[in-house]
């Protein structure tokens, strides 16, 4: 894998330990149009609101408008020290260090 891809690759996954079957904890790579989300403290899509949800998967909060930046809160995601130092070692920044930095 080229250092880019690798780069890449970092910076599109998250963790949440509830979403692990086997394991805990691990990290889920964003494979779908889930990498047009964007981190916002006043997110307008997160986890089921009813607290269901599988905490893979991402619900409205609101409406939101035709047009309008989907976001979500990546600082509610699960920090993983072993993954954090992998980011390190290639130069990218985790969601989770992205939404507990931009709060």
């Amino acid at each position: 894998m080229s250092a880019d891809d690798a780069l890449d690759l970092l910076e599109h996954v998250y963790s949440y330990r509830s979403a692990c079957v086997d394991d805990p904890p691990c990290v889920i790579e964003i494979l779908d149009d889930g990498k047009v989300w964007n981190h916002a403290p006043d997110h307008n899509t997160g986890n089921h609101p009813d607290g269901t949800g599988d905490g893979v998967s991402s619900y409205a909060r609101r409406d939101i408008a035709a047009g309008e930046e989907l976001t979500d809160d990546y600082g509610t995601f699960d920090e993983i020290p072993w993954y954090e130092t992998i980011c390190i070692e290639y130069g990218a920044t985790s969601c989770v260090r992205v939404g507990r930095e931009h709060r």
